[in-house]
């Protein structure tokens, strides 16, 4: 295992030259691609590894989502793609992203922040089950198409709630949007399908609401075994 970290457009230089990391995942803004070459050109020169974490807007204002309305799914799955060209054209070896959540929400990357629509709307568990084979569609297409790009899709776990921003981890997340984020079990799902799964450590835990420490690492360790045939990517944060 290799332990890395993840930079993005500014500060990057000094965050590497301080951690000194093994390999790198840059945190990639699609429509800021130009942005990354200096970062890329580093990397390649002294022969780092690294990934591309996919990030963009859909339709200038939805949060990625394949899970959700079938015109975001689409222009999702078509930029996770463009993502996939660049990654091929840079020499990375892989992009990661996330298969979001059962209702749809805006989002704003300058101000970062999240604003999940249609918050009281029930959804049965065929609607789920619909969406989720929605996802499923889309999954396999982008499999086939990083397979022939030589790059590894990762989708990685994601928590039940969205924070209402990402700006401020204490207020963000005392404001949570009922967004509905894939369950671990359909996580399960994908995993028996060989699609490479990122474990992200603290959103899998906010898939378990509970104050129980015990209860929730024992919540993590069981989903980790039980994906651990695919988990080709960890995400640890430290704040």
């Amino acid at each position: 295992m290799l332990a890395g970290i993840k930079v993005g457009p500014q500060n990057w230089k000094k965050i590497l030259n301080t951690t000194k990391p093994a390999c790198v995942e840059i945190w990639f803004r699609l429509e800021w691609y130009k942005k990354y070459q200096k970062i890329i050109n580093y990397l390649n020169k002294n022969k780092i590894p690294f990934g591309l974490h996919f990030w963009t807007t859909i339709k200038g204002k939805y949060i990625p989502n394949m899970l959700g309305r079938n015109d975001i799914a689409k222009e999702t799955y078509r930029k996770i793609k463009q993502t996939i060209d660049l990654a091929a054209e840079y020499k990375a070896t892989y992009v990661n992203f996330h298969p979001e959540s059962y209702k749809n929400s805006l989002l704003d990357l300058d101000k970062k922040t999240f604003k999940t629509l249609n918050k009281k709307r029930k959804l049965t568990a065929k609607d789920k089950e619909k969406q989720f084979k929605q996802l499923i569609f889309f999954l396999n297409k982008i499999k086939t198409y990083a397979d022939k790009k030589q790059i590894i899709p990762f989708i990685e776990t994601i928590p039940k709630y969205l924070p209402s921003d990402f700006k401020d981890n204490k207020t963000g997340r005392l404001n949570p949007q009922p967004s509905q984020g894939l369950e671990t079990e359909k996580f399960k799902e994908i995993n028996k399908l060989n699609f490479p799964i990122c474990l992200d450590l603290g959103h899998t835990m906010g898939q378990k609401i509970t104050e129980d420490s015990k209860e929730l690492f024992n919540y993590l360790y069981q989903t980790a075994k039980a994906l651990k045939q695919n988990i080709g990517l960890i995400h640890v944060t430290a704040n």
